[in-house]
């Protein structure tokens, strides 16, 4: 666009992601959709909060925006970031109608971070690439002509890239992006690759958390015995070393304590989850 444990629980769930993700077999490639039903379909996800009419934040570039489980900020090239159009007069009260309701506007070259406050396992927006102007701002100009715009999404856990597609979207119609994938994510980059500084726009964006599937095998050694429950112990005081799930909460009552131990004493026994 032109213009109370040991280790805290957030730090406990990225070590035994961590671990997890280092000790599991290469991950599948991502299903990525274009179609928003076929997505929330295949994935469960979830909507995220509307978002508000907030114009051009400040900070410029250093912009962060945050709603739900997810924080928006931008990189270079792009120079700032907007939620909604802010009834800017140049704008009007909408960037674009492609776009359902308050639309993601970026000052530059389109690159778009998304952080999560927890890690993800699908993660989808609608999106827009329109030639004309819907409401009153021109998406193009002689400045930042029309161009075909190619985006490269990165997905990220604790900074390590575990997935990555590509995706070119038509112009001027109500289009969609969503991935799902096998394995954990905490953050997303949606970057332009190709076109120049005329304006997509971002819209509701839907998603949903990791779970970690029921494996006995919580230290990730390939075998189901004692070692695993020491290493839930080990995790239940804080210690997730050894541990190679998201969570100890294995009995799933919303806290990590003994209980969890005996739930996985009883799946090495053979009890299923």
């Amino acid at each position: 666009m032109h213009s109370t444990s040991v280790v805290s629980s957030t730090a406990r769930l990225a070590a035994a992601l961590a671990f997890a993700w280092a000790c599991a077999p290469a991950s599948a490639q991502p299903q990525v959709f274009s179609d928003r039903a076929a997505f929330l379909t295949a994935s469960q996800a979830q909507a995220e909060p509307a978002l508000p009419n907030l114009g051009r934040l400040p900070g410029d570039a250093a912009a962060s925006f945050t709603i739900g489980h997810l924080t928006l900020t931008v990189s270079a090239p792009s120079s700032g970031l907007w939620i909604g159009s802010g009834n800017h007069p140049l704008v009007g009260p909408d960037w674009t109608t492609l776009v359902a309701g308050n639309d993601i506007a970026i000052d530059g070259r389109e690159n778009l971070n998304i952080d999560f406050d927890a890690p993800m396992t699908a993660f989808g927006f609608d999106f827009a690439e329109p030639t004309t102007a819907t409401v009153l701002y021109p998406p193009c100009s002689q400045l930042c002509p029309c161009a075909n715009s190619v985006y490269h999404v990165v997905l990220r856990l604790n900074g390590a890239e575990v997935a990555a597609f590509d995706f070119n979207r038509p112009d001027d119609t109500a289009a969609f992006v969503g991935v799902l994938t096998d394995t954990a994510f905490d953050r997303a980059e949606v970057h332009e690759t190709s076109g120049t500084c005329d304006d997509e726009y971002f819209g509701q964006m839907f998603t949903r958390p990791f779970t970690p599937p029921c494996d006995p095998d919580v230290n990730c050694d390939g075998a189901v015995n004692g070692f695993d429950v020491e290493a839930t112990e080990q995790a239940v005081n804080g210690d997730f070393s050894n541990f190679c799930q998201a969570s100890a909460d294995l009995n799933g009552d919303g806290a990590e304590n003994g209980f969890d131990i005996e739930t996985e004493e009883q799946r090495v026994n053979g009890a299923p989850c």
